[in-house]
């Protein structure tokens, strides 16, 4: 792949900048002049997520970067999520980011491969900020990421997609239940706790019970309703026999006026629906009593919790969770069971046996000598998957990172059949000596001479045939033409 110009529009500026197919120096005499950011231009030309540089946000800014990769030469025009592909017979393809990222890609850079694709940036970029340190996992820039096992596995078609999904959701399941077990740890806690936090449900309970007290009241007041009704009608109808001064005749033929006196079993039916009446109305008074009770007590709750803070309201919550701490603690140790048999099933499919991790190691090694460090390179082949760099100093590290990134580079190519671009961000690190960054110089100039060298610096360098990229005051500073 190689970069021809890129064309960065902002406004009513822009700016075009021309490169060669060898090497090219992105140079200014002082730092904060625009260098990092021209390089993240050209990485986001290619649809990556690269974030920012201050002053300058990079979806407000429109590019276009004619370069040659596995379409042929093509034109890349980039607006914020919009990306429209020319190629040189005339014909348009266009994207949508982030959706189309991966198909793009796999089209510039030849490969359906995603496990090449997902680290193909980190083996060619090298940021200024994270990019020497970064060895072989970590994250390039951003939120993209780089992975050595998972690229060696692209390098070498060993695809555990199916155990990679199987591993990631035994870690999900994993995390959900380290966190419940946190939780009931944290009860135990409060439980052991002096001013022990009261556990039990009373406001729940005490709610519960005034609903079934008022649903009695309820009742019984309907039921006290109808037997007044019943009193009033049945006086109703007593004062209308009196009034209409109704009599009988007796069995000796006397007139036998009608009336309460006369009905039998009238003050009867009176005097039971009166006491009726008592005894329901005593018992709505008992309910009600007990009712306002509760009522009380519940009044009292809702005022401690208005006053209570945020950890005692935490803690109250937190204490009505049901954990079962053994059942949980268990599925633990099942799941990371899971997690290690998972892991070196995948360990085993990517290292065992495989060429491309020989390989790599074995041009480590091959720079290692010549930058003066293999002795901190162990003889096995494992070693290109260490995490063990804190023994490192920055120059060593330095050094190693730069042998990395060639390594890679050379299997990249192998496989997909195409030179990529190295694109460096202030090589001259703190610590790294003239004589370092010469003899890293020189290796580029050596043996990656087909290689477009992308460097930015404030440092002139000795390059084969080097375009330099001057930036005096601000990158974008052409005033647009109409």
């Amino acid at each position: 792949m190689i970069f021809h110009s890129l064309k960065i529009t902002e406004g009513m500026f822009e700016r075009v900048i021309d490169l060669t197919e060898k090497s090219n120096l992105i140079y200014s005499k002082k730092n904060s002049t625009g260098k990092t950011t021209l390089i993240r231009f050209f990485l986001y030309s290619l649809a990556y997520p690269v974030p920012s540089t201050k002053n300058i946000r990079f979806e407000k800014c429109i590019t276009e970067v004619n370069l040659t990769c596995s379409m042929g030469k093509i034109t890349v025009l980039r607006n914020d999520e919009y990306l429209e592909v020319s190629l040189e017979n005339g014909c348009k393809e266009n994207f949508v980011l982030p959706t189309d990222q991966n198909l793009f890609h796999a089209k510039i850079y030849g490969t359906q491969n995603n496990d090449l694709l997902n680290n193909i940036l980190g083996v060619f970029y090298v940021d200024q900020e994270k990019g020497w340190t970064l060895l072989n996992r970590g994250i390039i820039i951003g939120k993209i990421r780089f992975n050595i096992e998972q690229l060696v596995r692209g390098l070498s078609d060993r695809s555990c997609d199916d155990l990679t999904k199987d591993l990631r959701s035994v870690k999900q399941q994993l995390n959900k239940y380290k966190q419940m077990f946190n939780i009931s740890q944290y009860q135990q806690e409060l439980n052991e706790a002096e001013n022990n936090i009261v556990f039990d449900t009373k406001d729940e309970e005490e709610q519960k019970l005034l609903e079934i007290l008022n649903s009695e009241i309820t009742s019984l007041e309907a039921e006290l309703k109808r037997v007044n009704t019943v009193i009033a009608e049945n006086n109703s109808f007593k004062n209308f026999i009196e009034r209409m001064k109704i009599a009988v005749k007796g069995s000796n033929g006397e007139s036998i006026p009608v009336n309460r006196d006369t009905i039998i079993g009238f003050d009867f039916s009176v005097e039971f629906l009166l006491a009726k009446r008592k005894m329901i109305s005593s018992k709505i008074s008992s309910l009600k009593s007990k009712a306002e009770k509760y009522e009380r007590s519940l009044e009292g709750q809702l005022q401690l919790f208005k006053t209570e803070t945020l950890i005692e309201s935490f803690d109250r919550n937190i204490s009505k969770i049901e954990v079962d701490q053994l059942s949980v603690s268990n599925m633990i140790s099942s799941l990371e069971k899971e997690k290690n048999r998972l892991n070196k099933q995948i360990t085993f499919l990517t290292k065992y046996n495989n060429d491309v991790v020989t390989s790599i190691h074995k041009t480590v090694m091959k720079y290692a000598k010549e930058l003066d460090f293999e002795q901190f390179i162990t003889p096995s082949s494992d070693y290109i998957f260490t995490d063990d760099l804190k023994s490192l100093s920055g120059t060593i590290l330095h050094k190693i990172v730069f042998a990395f990134k060639l390594a890679y580079i050379i299997e990249v190519q192998k496989k997909i059949n195409m030179t990529l671009p190295i694109i460096l961000d202030s090589p001259s690190g703190r610590e790294i000596t003239k004589e370092n960054v010469k003899a890293m110089i020189d290796i580029l100039n050596r043996d990656f001479s087909d290689n477009q060298i992308i460097i930015a610096s404030i440092f002139q360098y000795d390059i084969d045939e080097v375009n330099v990229i001057e930036i005096k005051d601000r990158l974008i500073n052409e005033l647009r033409q109409q």
